[in-house]
């Protein structure tokens, strides 16, 4: 349902945001992983469900897709494990040069999860190929997640009923 969602996206963020001066960076870093593992799992299994109930010719190929859900995930563990926590002990003052490159393919990996799901999604509603134009709402919706759950996850509910396990037949 989309307020459990809310409540599992929104406590982390809340904890995070209200609580940034009076807890360790190690826990502000959990609160955002945590955060993160709940929107990008909610999307993830959205544009994985959405994909797999089109017809083969509207599918689109998985493997980006999956790598994309990995690796905002495994750079939020890099970045605290060599940034944060060293940062927090004293023996660093600035992040590593290379933590740079690591931090634009993980956004880049972010806006394709983002894309292909709100593309997917779209495409499973109307049952043909679409254009941005028709799904960019969806986009920001994702983008947005703990107040676009709201919105999407009860077409999200109806699309995926029982009684719509077909995409293909519409």
């Amino acid at each position: 349902k989309h307020w459990q969602l809310f409540m599992l996206m929104g406590i982390p963020l809340g904890t995070f945001i209200l609580l940034r001066g009076a807890l360790a960076p190690a826990y502000l870093g959990l609160m955002l992983f945590l955060f993160l593992v709940v929107a990008s799992g909610w999307v993830f299994s959205v544009g994985l469900s959405a994909n797999d109930r089109l017809d083969t010719t509207l599918r689109m190929q998985t493997i980006l897709f999956k790598i994309s859900f990995a690796v905002p995930l495994l750079y939020m563990i890099v970045f605290y494990y060599f940034f944060v926590i060293p940062l927090e002990l004293g023996h660093l003052q600035r992040p590593p040069d290379w933590i740079v490159p690591l931090h634009f393919a993980s956004v880049a990996a972010i806006f394709y999860l983002l894309w292909f799901t709100s593309k997917q999604f779209v495409t499973c509603q109307q049952n043909r190929e679409v254009f941005y134009i028709e799904y960019w709402w969806v986009l920001l919706g994702f983008w947005f997640g703990f107040i676009g759950v709201w919105f999407l996850q009860p077409k999200v509910n109806r699309l995926f009923e029982p009684d719509h396990s077909d995409g293909e037949q519409g």
